[in-house]
């Protein structure tokens, strides 16, 4: 705490003039918070003993001297953000008034029909939100306008409004078999409606209902259909948000207010692959096949007849998958257009001879790029530990592979191999792990089962042991790896403590 701090305090005084027997005037300053004193009080003339020329002084006898107040220091000029938020500073509390005073129907007459009615009905999806008696507003919205959001006035009360709604398609209307039946729409906001569908004995009920933009729950007999602005909307959240559909669906109802069960109906109809069909619905109207067109997944940047098309490898180890997420009940949609056919994977790597060194008689994946993200105990839960893609120089996507093992040499010619089969000609292939033939000539003297040791880099305390930061011979440093001191020998230890 700093010291303490002085300040002068600045008090409203009173001037009084008192004037004598002699005809002088002698000043006497009060303060304010004084009261006068009676002697002082009686000291002062009367009106009629003052002369005309003493008048002018009587009036002012008791000012008040207002002390020097400086002036106010001038206020910097506001950006424009700042006059912006001054704005709305402004109009705030009238805005909020404005839209409560909306919320109250101060009137009892209906706009159509001009008759008085206890009981009026807003529909807050028109423009001009008119207030109409239950009849006229049902007879305004039973054709195009079934899902706006109508609320009833009716005795103080405010609630909403719901009537039986027939949805009707244009291109059933002439025809003379018809029939309807009774289904629970999802319209374009992720409301739940109850209507009486119109259906024709010459078209099938889906057919009828992709025609008019909705999606069916199911391939048959769809109990529930789903508008595709919805749909279309929560594709789009997916891709952007990287959000599940289950949080989806849980922010529609905190938007519309909707009961958990009809969220949960919801979600157990879009997870029933009916989002699924509904985004490769999507895919296939967006990527029209046509000979001269591609369908989207060719670069443009790089040749397509002659010239060199530089493609890299890596691994993702974040994309993995649980094996007890069940497996789908047909095969791929899109076949093998990005992802290769798994288990020609497997075979081909289970197949492929090599001769690698490896270190403690364990795979390549000993580098264990996963054991960074993850314990041993879920990884022996995953039935994929990764993605191992390919991609040009421009960033455009080739080809995939899901990861079984961790890093395994096998499969980058398998790789190599599949491009090879797509069109054009691998020409040079660039690694960063050494071939054999030198691994062999540079460490003859390495017993089988080991790595050569370059250096130690740094080394960390884990526990009640010690680990040191390696990097082998002949690899890049991204592959260095922590080991326990058990596993060097005692010369790689000397060097790393004298340095």
């Amino acid at each position: 705490m700093g010291p303490k701090r002085s300040f002068k305090r600045q008090r409203l005084v009173i001037q009084q003039r008192v004037f004598n027997d002699d005809g002088t005037i002698t000043k006497k300053n009060i303060p304010f918070c004084e009261p006068l004193a009676p002697s002082d009080i009686l000291q002062a003339p009367s009106y009629e003993s003052i002369p005309q020329s003493q008048s002018q002084d009587l009036l002012t006898q008791y000012s008040v001297v207002a002390p020097d107040i400086p002036d106010p220091a001038p206020q910097p000029e506001l950006s424009k953000k700042g006059k912006h938020v001054d704005a709305w500073g402004k109009i705030r509390t009238k805005l909020k008034t404005v839209f409560l005073e909306s919320l109250v129907l101060e009137q009892d007459t209906c706009q159509s029909c001009l008759q008085q009615s206890d009981s009026l009905v807003v529909c807050y999806s028109c423009n001009s939100r008119p207030a109409l008696c239950p009849g006229c507003a049902v007879e305004g919205h039973e054709v195009d306008a079934i899902f706006h959001n109508m609320v009833q006035y009716e005795d103080g009360d405010r609630s909403s409004f719901n009537f039986r709604k027939q949805l009707k398609f244009a291109l059933h209307e002439n025809c003379g078999q018809t029939y309807m039946k009774a289904i629970n729409v999802y319209d374009h906001e992720g409301l739940l409606h109850e209507c009486d569908a119109l259906y024709c004995d010459h078209m099938s009920e889906m057919e009828s209902l992709v025609r008019c933009g909705y999606w069916p729950s199911s391939p048959r007999d769809p109990r529930y259909v789903i508008h595709m602005d919805l749909l279309q909307f929560i594709r789009i959240l997916v891709l952007e948000t990287q959000s599940s559909l289950k949080s989806i669906c849980q922010c529609l109802k905190w938007r519309n207010g909707t009961s958990d069960e009809e969220v949960t109906t919801l979600y157990r109809i879009l997870v029933n692959e009916t989002f699924e069909e509904f985004r490769f619905f999507h895919y296939q109207i967006s990527h029209q096949p046509a000979d001269d067109i591609d369908d989207g997944s060719s670069c443009p940047a790089c040749p397509s007849n002659k010239g060199e098309v530089f493609v890299s490898f890596d691994g993702n180890f974040g994309l993995v998958r649980k094996r007890n997420s069940g497996l789908s009940s047909e095969p791929p949609k899109r076949g093998d257009h990005y992802f290769i056919d798994q288990s020609t994977v497997d075979k081909f790597v289970k197949e492929y001879p090599t001769n690698a060194v490896i270190k403690d008689d364990q795979e390549c994946s000993n580098f264990q790029a996963t054991s960074a993200v993850r314990s041993k105990n879920k990884c022996a839960n995953l039935d994929f530990t990764g993605v191992f893609g390919s991609a040009c120089r421009h960033g455009v996507p080739k080809k995939f592979l899901s990861l079984r093992h961790g890093e395994r040499v096998e499969r980058l010619p398998h790789f190599v191999a599949v491009l090879a089969t797509t069109g054009g000609t691998i020409s040079k292939v660039h690694m960063d792990h050494p071939n054999e033939e030198t691994a062999n000539d540079e460490h003859e003297d390495i017993p089988e089962g080991y790595y050569s040791v370059e250096k130690v880099v740094k080394s960390r305390k884990r526990g009640h042991t010690r680990e040191y930061l390696v990097k082998w011979s002949n690899w890049a440093p991204r592959h260095n790896q922590w080991v326990e001191e058990s596993a060097l020998s005692q010369q790689a230890l000397d060097v790393f403590r004298r340095g």
